[in-house]
């Protein structure tokens, strides 16, 4: 259907069209809760990557509790609060290993 829809239209109107699906699939309740459970699969990947120490526990301890967060909110059907606390969990991971010169 997509491709129907811009057969014809000019490439200012493709994206204006496109932005407005996005909208709509960004809008869509199943794909902010998938969106979420990607974020918190990836989360998980990068956390395991950073080694554990001393000086470091808190601030691992704090973007796991918001990774947790973000599993009660997806509960709730709060996907707005759940997309900002995996957010905010891979956030705290990125700073700390940018901190450190870490990739």
């Amino acid at each position: 259907m997509a491709a129907t829809r811009s057969a014809g239209r000019t490439a200012k109107e493709r994206a204006v069209g496109e932005a407005q699906d996005d909208a709509a699939r960004m809008n869509d309740p199943q794909h902010q809760r998938a969106r979420c459970l990607s974020d918190i699969e990836q989360f998980y990947s990068n956390v395991k990557e950073v080694k554990r120490t001393a000086e470091n526990a808190h601030i691992l301890d704090l973007a796991t509790q918001y990774c947790e967060d973000t599993k009660w909110f997806l509960e709730k059907k709060d996907y707005v609060t759940a997309f900002g606390a995996i957010n905010y969990a891979h956030g705290l991971i990125d700073a700390y290993r940018k901190a450190k010169g870490e990739k």
